[in-house]
Parts: structure tokens; sequence; C-alpha cells
């Protein structure tokens, strides 16, 4: 995981603790410097997309503000598929917590929190 690909607010894994947490200035810098501190990031689960607020078609994909993720079968990964009614080559490949908040920011102008 490089530096770049974070936004300040993403959720990162602190590989020494295995404490989820948010990325702030401190954090991308150990990033940066590759300190004593690692981070790694989250592998996106079908329990986090649910934490999210993602709902679960019953079969294959998750929906969220018609965005739908398909998990690719046999693969740990999510493909976007559909974004506001709008089918998309499967190239967006999302396997990380990180890149899907991203991505959702970028579609709707709004952060990805965590459904109380």
């Amino acid at each position: 995981m490089k530096a770049t690909e974070l936004r300040i607010g993403n959720l990162v894994l602190e590989d020494e603790t295995q404490q989820v947490g948010q990325v702030d200035l401190v954090i991308i810098g150990i990033i940066e410097r590759e300190l004593n501190h690692t981070y790694k990031p989250i592998p996106l689960t079908e329990e986090w997309l649910e934490r999210f607020g993602f709902k679960f078609d019953g079969y294959c994909s998750f929906w969220k503000s018609d965005i739908e993720l398909t998990k690719d079968v046999g693969d740990n990964h999510y493909s976007v598929f559909n974004v506001h009614g709008n089918s998309l080559h499967r190239d967006g490949i999302i396997q990380y917590v990180h890149t899907l908040q991203n991505l959702y920011f970028a579609l709707t102008g709004e952060e990805l929190i965590i459904k109380k």
C-alpha cells in the first residue's frame, strides 16, 4: 500500500496490534518512510460491506446509493458492475476497504461511514 492511495479518514490495519485505525498525517508519514510500524490495507469482505450499509441481493451483489459491487466467484475481490444504472466493465477491481472508501467518495461526494 502506498501513501498516495490513501485519504485522511481511510481505514487501515496496524500490523503489530491488528487494530483498525483512521489515516491521519502521522500514519501517512509512517507509510511514506516505512518506519517501524507498518500499516496494511484491510481486505474488503461481506462483513465490511454490511458495516458500511451495503445491502446484499441474496446472490452475489451488494448495493448502496445506486452502486453495485459484484463478488468475483473464486476470488477475494469485488468488481464495480453498475453505477447509477450504467453498466461498467469489470476492470474496476476493489480488494480493500480504503479503495472502496475512495471510490464511494469519488462517485457520491460523501464519505462512506460505518453504520451504527
